[in-house]
């Protein structure tokens, strides 16, 4: 039976192959190169996976803000923002969409909706826009809307009847930030006091201190 030398490309009877250096050197130099390609994929997925995170997060995050900028009157800012909103939506939702089958890039899409939702609603803490309006019910009447005065706050009071005898009601507005220093500073004067907290969207005249004393 012929065999065929190595380091040659001749065939002998047919049945040999080259399996000459040349050819050990091809097949190394292809080996490396499709790694690398499996690596540049895997490292463009992950790539893929932090963009759709970030971009959803973030798009959420910018929409509830939007939204109670929109309800507390901001329009034109609003819609300024919406632009960028819309941009960020079509993105991430894209690289979605391009490969539905891939179920890491919608787990992805969804966890940075859950996340843009929290941090959304932290953003909109922080800022602290518009205003709130307390009505207080207390039996302290005469002594708590004076208290409240001296410590910078609007009062508007007067005498109502209750199931269980007279009683003063106070209407007190205060900026949304000061909120819940008001809440800790109605506790402290009147614990006993009914105390309801509305969202004021919008107001004319009156009076609003800035910063709050004490």
């Amino acid at each position: 039976m012929a065999v065929c030398l190595s380091g040659t490309n001749k065939t002998c009877g047919g049945s040999c192959h080259s399996t000459g250096s040349g050819g050990i050197r091809q097949r190394a130099e292809r080996t490396p190169a499709h790694v690398r390609r499996m690596r540049l994929a895997k490292g463009e997925g992950t790539l893929d996976l932090l963009i759709i995170f970030l971009a959803q997060a973030t798009y959420v995050s910018i929409t509830t803000v939007r939204w109670i900028i929109l309800v507390k009157g901001g329009r034109l800012l609003a819609s300024v923002i919406s632009f960028f909103e819309v941009i960020l939506w079509v993105y991430a939702l894209g690289l979605v969409v391009s490969q539905l089958s891939n179920p890491w890039k919608v787990v992805t899409y969804a966890l940075g909706y859950a996340v843009g939702s929290l941090v959304g609603s932290k953003i909109e803490e922080r800022l602290a826009l518009g205003y709130v309006l307390f009505q207080v019910i207390t039996t302290r009447i005469g002594q708590l809307a004076p208290q409240l005065r001296e410590h910078g706050l609007g009062v508007t009071d007067w005498r109502a009847e209750g199931r269980m005898g007279e009683r003063e009601v106070l209407m007190v507005v205060a900026r949304r930030k000061h909120g819940p220093q008001v809440v800790r500073l109605l506790e402290e004067l009147d614990p006993q006091a009914f105390v309801v907290q509305l969202d004021a969207s919008w107001y004319k005249g009156g009076f609003i201190q800035k910063i709050l004393k004490g």
